[in-house]
C-alpha cells in the first residue's frame, strides 16, 4: 500500500544527526511493542555514552504503537522503502560507526537489507522468538555469527522506563484478570480456558483484553460459559496500558514467539505477575526466565503448573505471591536504561563511547 511508504516525523524537532555514532532502528513487529522502546533504548546509548538516531518502523501490528511516544532523536517510518530512504539521508548527514536493527527474527533480515552498503548492522533482538538464540551481527543484510561475548539475548536484553502518567481512578468497576495483547491461536484458547477454571469459584471476576473485539475468541468465550465475563476494550497505549496493569489482579500473559520481551517489563513493573500461557520453546524459555528470578507465578518449579492452577495462586494473594511481585519490579528495575550502561558497552566494545558528550 501507498501510505506505508511515507515518513513522517514524530517531533516537529529537526533532527540533528551530526556526530551520531549508532543508528538505532526499531521495529515495532513484536506483539506488545511500543514506540516508547525506542526511547528507552536511546536513552540507555545515551546514558553508556553513545550519541544516537532512532528510525522507528511502523509494523502495524503493535497496539501500543502511537506517533509521537517516542521522544526526541527520533523518525516514524512506515515500510522498508522509506526507511531505506531515511536511513541513506542520515549515512549521508554524518557517516554511522553501527547500526542496531532492534526486532524480531523475521523482520531483521529485511531491515537490514533497506540500510546503505557498507554499514555494518548488528541485532538486538526484541520477541521471545529470539530469547537464549545467538543473535550476530549482519553482512549485507545477511545473519552471521558473532562472538559470544556480543550476543544479545532478547530478555536480557529489554529496556524499559517507567510508565509515565496513568489515570488515578479505576478503569474497571470490579476485580479483573488482563490480558494484554489480543488473543491468538493457540495460545489464546489456552487464556480463556484458564481463565474460565479460576473463575468457576470467582464469580465476580472479570477478563479484561486490550484489543479491539474477536469474533472467535467471542464465541469460543461463550461455549466455555463465560462469555459475560469476558471484554475486549481495546488497544490502551502508554499510561492507559500501564493504569490496566496496575489495578489487574492478575495477568494472563499468551507467550507467542512474536511477544515483546519489553512488555514482560512492563508487565513486572506495574506490580503484576505474569501467569504465562502456551506452550512450546517461547512459553518454556519466558518461564525459566521468571523463575530463575524468584518472579513466576506458581509455587512449584517452572513446568509443573498448568496456567489455571498459576492464576489461583496468584488470586489468593499469598505471602508468596507479594515476594514474587516485589522481585518482579527489582528485575523491572535492572532494565532501565541507567542501569543497562554496562551491558550495552559490552556489546558494543568497537565503539568508543563520547562519555564527556551525552546526547540530549
Amino acid at each position: 500500500m501507498n501510505r506505508m511508504h511515507r515518513s513522517v516525523p514524530i517531533t516537529r524537532a529537526a533532527v540533528d544527526s551530526r556526530g551520531t555514532d549508532i543508528l538505532l532502528i526499531e521495529s515495532l513487529d513484536a506483539v506488545g511493542s511500543s514506540a516508547d522502546d525506542a526511547r528507552a533504548r536511546l536513552s540507555a546509548l545515551n546514558q553508556a555514552g553513545f550519541t544516537a538516531h532512532a528510525l522507528v518502523v511502523a509494523a502495524g501490528r503493535s497496539p501500543t504503537a502511537r506517533p509521537g511516544e517516542s521522544g526526541r532523536q527520533t523518525q516514524w517510518i512506515e515500510g522498508h522503502a522509506a526507511l531505506a530512504a531515511a536511513a541513506r539521508t542520515s549515512q549521508a548527514r554524518a557517516p554511522h560507526a553501527l547500526a542496531l536493527v532492534a526486532s524480531g527474527p523475521i523482520e531483521a533480515g529485511a531491515l537490514a537489507r533497506a540500510l546503505p552498503p557498507g554499514l555494518e548492522a548488528r541485532w538486538w533482538p526484541t520477541a521471545l522468538a529470539a530469547a537464549n538464540s545467538a543473535p550476530g551481527a549482519f553482512a549485507a543484510g545477511v545473519l552471521r555469527p558473532s562472538p559470544p561475548a556480543l550476543t544479545l539475548d532478547a530478555l536480557e536484553g529489554a529496556i524499559a522506563e517507567p510508565a509515565r502518567g496513568g489515570r488515578s481512578h479505576p478503569l474497571w468497576d470490579g476485580d479483573y484478570v488482563l490480558a494484554p495483547v489480543p488473543l491468538a491461536a493457540p495460545s489464546g484458547t489456552a487464556v480463556l480456558e484458564a481463565f474460565a477454571r479460576a473463575a468457576r469459584e470467582r464469580s465476580a471476576l472479570d477478563l479484561v483484553v486490550l484489543a479491539d473485539p474477536q469474533p472467535e475468541f467471542e464465541r469460543l468465550a461463550q461455549a466455555l460459559g463465560i462469555g459475560v465475563r469476558v471484554h475486549f476494550a481495546g488497544p490502551a497505549p502508554g499510561p492507559a496500558e500501564a493504569s490496566w496493569l496496575r489495578a489487574a489482579a492478575a495477568v494472563l500473559l499468551p507467550a507467542e514467539a512474536t511477544l515483546a520481551a519489553s512488555l514482560v517489563l512492563r508487565v513486572l513493573d506495574a506490580g503484576a505477575l505474569p501467569v504465562v500461557v502456551g506452550g512450546g520453546a517461547p512459553a518454556d524459555i519466558l518461564r525459566r526466565w521468571l523463575s530463575a528470578r524468584g518472579c513466576a507465578a506458581g509455587a512449584g518449579a517452572p513446568g509443573t503448573w498448568g496456567a489455571a492452577e498459576s492464576l489461583g495462586w496468584v488470586l489468593d494473594r499469598g505471602s508468596a505471591v507479594e515476594t514474587a511481585i516485589a522481585r518482579g519490579r527489582e528485575e523491572a528495575g535492572r532494565h532501565r536504561p541507567g542501569a543497562m550502561t554496562e551491558r550495552v558497552r559490552a556489546w558494543l566494545p568497537e565503539i568508543a563511547p563520547h562519555r564527556g558528550r551525552l546526547a540530549a
